[in-house]
């Protein structure tokens, strides 16, 4: 039987239970493990709220995917699709980085990881990986997922978040002030960054 959403979710955070953070985060190292462990809390809470089937997951899809109705099938296959990816990154380890020094310059835009199977890194054009615009990025390394939170450029994602995790939204469960069009307001939390980027490393064609 093919692995449901909530079921692939579950399995996905499961990751959390073998992170590495690495040294480089020393000065942010309270802040990432607090955003980290509230990403993977909205995650098994949200792998729990499908398995009650309480509300229709095409309901979610119009909402947050632009499906046309609740039975959109082309959108309900993508997202069934997605998550059945999900499910194989789940079993793999993860370790996080706060900067780009751990990286090679092979040529720009291009990078080796030796410390994870000398994994190659293809970002942008630049000399170093993180810059610009870039606020964090993730890939997988050599028996384990990578995620570099980036420090080393003003729009890093660790240099510009305004808190590490959601508080007081998150606790209360109101999100009301959250409406059609201002869902970036998500984006200055360092728990939605890791989020995201753990939903990247669940991507199998990504992470493997």
């Amino acid at each position: 039987m093919a692995p449901k959403f909530g079921d692939a979710l579950t399995k996905m955070v499961i990751v959390h239970g073998a992170v590495t953070v690495d040294l480089g985060c020393a000065q942010w190292n309270g802040d990432v493990n607090s955003a980290l462990g509230e990403a993977v809390s909205i995650a098994n809470y949200a792998a729990n709220v499908w398995q009650s089937r309480a509300t229709r997951p095409g309901t979610l899809l119009q909402d947050m995917l632009g499906a046309s109705n609740e039975d959109d099938q082309t959108t309900l296959s993508f997202a069934q699709t997605w998550f059945q990816k999900a499910a194989v990154a789940g079993s793999n380890n993860l370790i996080i980085y706060c900067t780009d020094s751990h990286l090679n310059n092979i040529v720009p835009g291009k990078f080796r990881d030796p410390d994870n199977g000398y994994a190659q890194v293809t970002i942008g054009s630049s000399n170093t990986a993180c810059g610009g615009s870039l606020r964090a990025f993730s890939y997988p390394g050599s028996g384990r997922n990578v995620i570099v939170l980036c420090s080393d450029s003003g729009n890093g994602a660790l240099r510009t978040y305004h808190s590490p995790t959601f508080g007081q939204w998150n606790t209360q469960g109101d999100f009301r002030q959250v409406n059609s069009g201002n869902l970036n307001t998500f984006g200055v939390y360092l728990s939605y960054k890791i989020l995201h980027e753990l939903f990247h490393c669940a991507d199998f064609q990504q992470c493997k």
